[in-house]
């Protein structure tokens, strides 16, 4: 009996609270949080007042509220989760980033985002980026230029590191271009996350602009950095990088970094190269062989 009552005085409460849009300072933060998820259970309609929550003091709110507007994943969500990309909190802005993602490629908060890291601890977001994203979207799509917007201001000023790695990750899955010039300035960051995402992301953009930023990642001590770097220069054809993938092949502190720089070179395609092909085609290194064979075919 009294479970049932406590049932129903609870009801009660959520009902005042959804009826009564002013004086929220008079609510505590858990009765915040509880009208909040009740909003999230609703459709577009609510985004108003779920909106409201996004200026709060209390960023256990702001969080809250970011996961109600990302879960009813409408049109409308856009607009705040453009706003909450502003806030000075990592994970408000990590989780309205991917909010925004999933609204171009539905299910990426679930299966592909940052967000459910968020909740298992450090050790699964750093596991998170070990791990190469594949997902864009169709190069029709266009996304909204606000959303384009917000997305190059997280990779340049994130609040940390990992913020801004899953923003340059966001950007390279939504073909942010409004992002290359953000992106190339990433790629001097102290982070290698950041760095990496970075350069992932300019290679699904496939912008030619970003070409003007890959020559110092392409001489990185980090080897996923460094190869990277290669395969990006070969991919967006930078010619102005060839002299770096040269040195990188002269150079190369090991076979990873050696198959990077001639499959690099090989993608380039440059004539005066054609001794360097010759050079590897008898290799014993299979993919050796077979980019000096491509790099000979072009």
């Amino acid at each position: 009996m009294l479970c049932c009552a406590f049932r129903v005085a609870a009801f009660a409460a959520v009902c005042s609270f959804l009826a009564l849009g002013q004086n929220e300072e008079s609510f505590t933060a858990n009765q915040r949080i509880l009208r909040i998820r009740e909003l999230g259970k609703k459709d577009a309609r609510a985004i108003p007042a779920l909106t409201q929550y996004l200026t709060d003091s209390n960023r256990d709110i702001r969080v809250e509220a970011v996961k109600a507007i990302v879960k009813i994943g409408t049109e409308a969500s856009l607009t705040p989760l453009v706003t909450a990309m502003h806030d000075n909190d990592s994970e408000v802005q990590i989780r309205a980033t991917d909010g925004l993602t999933n609204y171009y490629v539905p299910g990426y908060v679930v299966k592909g985002g940052l967000t459910g890291s968020l909740t298992r601890g450090v050790r699964q977001v750093k596991a998170f980026f070990s791990s190469r994203n594949a997902q864009v979207i169709d190069p029709d799509v266009r996304i909204r230029p606000d959303v384009a917007d917000a997305l190059a201001l997280q990779v340049r000023s994130g609040a940390g590191s990992d913020a801004r790695a899953n923003a340059a990750r966001a950007a390279g899955i939504l073909r942010d271009d409004a992002a290359v010039p953000a992106l190339g300035e990433s790629l001097h960051a102290r982070d290698s996350e950041v760095i990496f995402e970075s350069l992932v992301a300019l290679e699904k953009i496939h912008d030619p602009a970003g070409c003007n930023s890959l020559s110092s990642p392409a001489h990185d001590l980090d080897d996923r950095i460094q190869a990277t770097a290669l395969e990006a220069i070969g991919m967006l054809h930078c010619l102005t990088c060839a002299p770096d993938v040269r040195s990188d092949l002269t150079d190369a502190r090991n076979m990873r970094i050696r198959r990077a720089a001639l499959e690099a070179m090989a993608m380039l395609a440059i004539p005066g190269d054609r001794q360097v092909f010759q050079k590897y085609v008898g290799d014993q290194d299979a993919d050796l062989r077979a980019s000096a064979l491509e790099g000979l075919g072009r």
